[in-house]
């Protein structure tokens, strides 16, 4: 059984710093491997794990999680493993994990059956892109139901009341993505963002739900950065990835940096 998120919240608050959380795809570059870095990655300051499931075809990655999810498929690393691997990691690691994955790999695996394996694994929520809203509505409930927090993707160009409806759904944290396109490019940190932090927190005012943000975020600079706009938790994934493919110290080193930064 993994930490919950309120636990993992509260812990990196009594350390006065911002939670990280951070993104590797399950098995990458080998099941061994993967299990380390998580280990190495929670030692070294992160606090949660979105475990990333097999993905067919991840088109809102960059090169860097799609070669690495092409290296999985590779390995024959389905969901079913995946989900194990995962749970065993953050257990392991004694670190907070949830289920990510896309839309189409998790309806093709089955909503319920999913779900149930991911409580009954103790992973402790799901987020699941590239979905309709209805869609995702409807998982949220049936997530509920088996305890399991549904965290919400909120992209760019998602409107006001679409936000709200999805507020009334949503667990765990809101992800906001900082920018359009694909993971892994540069993003800016600046006012525009800063604007857009305000007005979601704004919206979710009634809802004792964090705000992460993702998509762009490889440096201490980045972390504090967006620690001063407004953010509540940090996200890094490709950076985090080739952090991990340099080696175990590289890897260690890169998130105690973030973690500092991360410091109030």
């Amino acid at each position: 059984m993994t930490l919950n998120f309120p636990d993992a919240f509260q812990q990196a608050k009594n350390e006065n710093r911002l939670p990280i959380i951070g993104y590797l795809p399950v098995g990458f570059p080998t099941p061994d491997e993967f299990v380390s870095a998580v280990e190495v990655s929670s030692k070294a300051g992160m606090d949660i794990l979105e475990v990333g499931m097999p993905a067919k075809n991840p088109r809102f990655d960059g090169e860097v999680i799609r070669k690495a999810q092409e290296e999985v498929r590779g390995l024959g690393i389905g969901m079913d493993r995946a989900l194990e691997l995962g749970a065993f990691a953050v257990c392991k690691a004694k670190c907070t994990g949830l289920a990510m994955m896309y839309g189409e790999d998790l309806i093709e695996y089955g909503v319920d059956r999913m779900i149930n394996r991911c409580a009954s694994l103790g992973m402790a929520g799901i987020l699941s892109v590239a979905l309709e809203i209805e869609e995702w509505k409807d998982i949220a409930q049936l997530g509920r139901t088996a305890n399991l927090e549904t965290i919400p993707l909120i992209t760019p160009e998602m409107e006001s009341p679409t936000i709200v409806d999805l507020l009334k759904y949503a667990g765990g944290y809101l992800y906001l993505v900082s920018r359009e396109g694909p993971s892994g490019g540069h993003a800016e940190f600046g006012s525009r963002l800063k604007e857009r932090i305000q007005e979601v927190k704004s919206l979710a005012s009634d809802y004792d739900l964090p705000l992460a943000i993702g998509f762009g975020i490889r440096t201490p600079e980045d972390v504090i950065r967006l620690r001063n706009i407004g953010a509540d938790a940090i996200i890094v994934g490709t950076a985090l990835i080739e952090a991990a493919m340099i080696g175990e110290k590289a890897l260690s080193d890169f998130v105690a940096s973030l973690r500092d930064a991360a410091h109030y």
